[in-house]
């Protein structure tokens, strides 16, 4: 597997430089990496973030100093930077540079060495270069007098091309494929990039502050496409350092979290390119006899549609239109998506929701004419309403009104608070059980569960123009303030102990709920609240933020997929979901639209 693979829409590239500003108050001090008794020489202005993705000539924020040949070219792995020693020089020297955010900053990269070349990267003050060598085994690392091998960590996938992470503050980590070590240097505000022996060969390239949790969760996914081979999806990273693929209910939520990515980055399009492959690579599903067909299918086919086929629905043309086929591929895929969840609906006519699938088995069911729905439905019938739009089908928007309303009527409480599952006898319709799959019982409340309520009905009623929807939002949005603990972060289950695992992923998912909330309510009379909600969002997003890890760059544990804090890698390992709404949540607290 490379991190490099033949793009889906091929297109000119162009690093950009992307200044932002994000939630002052969640940002950590930042220190003067180079330290008061360290002379570091005069340096270029900071900048905040920029991605390169390395397909033009390079623009004017590079500079290319010496004997050195840096191009923008394609090559058999794509669109790459590629650095070389011009013919006949005789001293090694040339440097490309670029400015980097103001120390400590996190740089992240993919790296190719031929043999014989070796890259080198001047990052240290004073200044100390960086070298880096392919040997067996791992990369070679030299560096103010120490050579070290790193091998790549256990799990990481063999490939000609290398996943480099450095951050840089008063010493300089570096991490090679999962493995790494320190060098006691203190950094620099410019990258320098230089070859020597041969060419080096460089893509993927971001710099962000180490402090800026946007900029770590995008080292973060530029890791997981590096680590996840070509047509797979990734479901999470435990604290073991293992990446589990899946081809689950999440497998959405990694073309999700790219489209995310690219909508925080217009401007490159690194992540766009991403983001369209790997929707394209999910097709295929979509008769799956599943109600999750909205996450895998609304996160991205219908996301990739409204971007690059639709590019004035998403917001102007920022993106480079993808091919007629692909575009017709993708529309037929959310449609065929659509048209099985009102398959699934009929099933369940009599009880009138949707239910988690149309045959028997259904889990927790005593015979096979009992089904199954749970409050997670709420985030899949907004697919329904896209297809009714696009194809003009006021019975998917009937039906998804019904099924809306059935299922804030019986799963969520007055109080607010809300149950996971109720099972129905097909036949009658009639109310069989209710239970939890995952939360502490069947009348506490399952965090992630609330937090789909939140979001999804927010959606439904937007959608829907329905105030009745928008006061169940509220009505949910109500309790999480309540009832959340002082830091922020729900536990698994808000009735669970205090030392029960907080949910990270629950936490995002209900501050993108609620900053949407308060986007909607904005705009809408019926609201009793406003600006209560984007509060609360914004502060539920500023505390699961803590979680996302410097090293390595991003990680975002502290999540709980499954066991509801029973012991399991997933009590508190990442989850590409948490990933997908902690960047839905920084893009609505940024403004970004909704």
């Amino acid at each position: 597997m490379s991190p490099r693979r033949p793009r889906v829409a091929p297109r000119v590239l162009v690093p950009a430089l992307v200044a932002f500003a994000f939630l002052a108050s969640a940002l950590y001090v930042v220190i003067d990496a180079a330290g008061e008794d360290t002379p570091v020489p005069p340096q270029p202005a900071a900048v905040a973030l920029f991605v390169a993705s390395f397909s033009e000539p390079l623009d004017g924020d590079w500079s290319v100093t010496g004997p050195l040949i840096a191009e923008a070219a394609g090559d058999t792995d794509g669109e790459v930077l590629t650095l070389r020693s011009p013919a006949g020089a005789l001293v090694e020297a040339g440097e490309a540079s670029h400015r980097l955010p103001e120390p400590p900053w996190a740089v992240s990269l993919d790296l190719r060495l031929d043999p014989g070349s070796q890259a080198r990267m001047l990052i240290g003050a004073g200044p100390r270069t960086l070298r880096l060598r392919s040997v067996g085994g791992g990369v070679e690392l030299q560096m103010a007098g120490k050579r070290q091998l790193v091998p790549p960590a256990p799990g990481w996938p063999s490939s000609p091309w290398h996943h480099v992470e450095l951050s840089g503050g008063r010493d300089i980590r570096v991490s090679v494929d999962g493995g790494e070590t320190t060098f006691p240097v203190a950094a620099r505000r410019t990258l320098g990039l230089g070859a020597e022996g041969g060419p080096v060969f460089v893509d993927n390239l971001l710099a962000s502050p180490l402090s800026d949790p946007r900029g770590l969760l995008l080292h973060r996914l530029a890791a997981l496409h590096a680590r996840t081979p070509a047509g797979s999806f990734p479901l999470g990273t435990g604290r073991d350092g293992e990446l589990r693929l899946t081809e689950g209910w999440t497998t959405g939520f990694w073309p999700g979290s790219l489209w995310q990515a690219a909508d925080l980055t217009r401007g490159s399009d690194l992540f766009r390119d991403w983001a369209l492959e790997a929707s394209v690579a999910n097709l295929g599903d979509e008769r799956a006899d599943t109600h999750d067909l909205g996450f895998k299918y609304e996160l991205s086919s219908v996301a990739a549609h409204r971007r690059v086929c639709r590019p004035s629905v998403q917001g102007g043309d920022e993106y480079e239109p993808a091919d007629e086929s692909t575009c017709g591929r993708l529309q037929a895929s959310g449609s065929k998506a659509a048209r099985r969840l009102s398959t699934l609906i009929r099933s369940n006519r009599e009880a009138g929701t949707l239910p988690t699938r149309a045959g028997p088995g259904c889990t927790g069911c005593s015979s096979d004419g009992e089904s199954d729905t749970i409050i997670d439905s709420a985030m899949n019938l907004p697919l329904l309403l896209w297809a009714a739009r696009t194809e003009e089908k006021p019975e998917y928007r009937a039906a998804a009104t019904r099924a809306a309303r059935r299922l804030a009527a019986l799963l969520v409480r007055r109080n607010g608070s809300t149950g996971q599952s109720v099972h129905f006898r097909r036949r009658t319709g009639a109310v069989a059980l209710r239970h939890t799959h995952q939360g502490l019982s069947a009348r506490s409340t399952w965090a992630r569960g609330q937090a789909w309520a939140v979001h999804g009905f927010t959606q439904l009623g937007d959608q829907l123009e329905d105030p009745r929807l928008l006061r169940v939002a509220e009505r949910a949005a109500g309790f999480v303030a309540r009832y959340l603990p002082a830091d922020a972060v729900p536990r698994y289950d808000y009735a669970a102990p205090d030392a029960a695992p907080r949910d990270t992923s629950a936490g995002v998912i209900t501050a993108a709920g609620l900053l949407r909330l308060g986007i909607v309510c904005r705009e809408a009379a019926t609201c009793r609240e406003t600006e209560k909600w984007t509060l609360l969002g914004r502060r539920m997003l500023r505390e699961s933020l803590r979680a996302v890890e410097q090293a390595p760059l991003g990680f975002f544990g502290n999540q709980v997929q499954t066991l509801g804090g029973r012991t399991s890698w997933d009590d508190d390992g990442e989850l590409i979901f948490g990933l997908h709404y902690a960047l839905e949540a920084i893009r609505l607290a940024d403004g970004t639209g909704a």
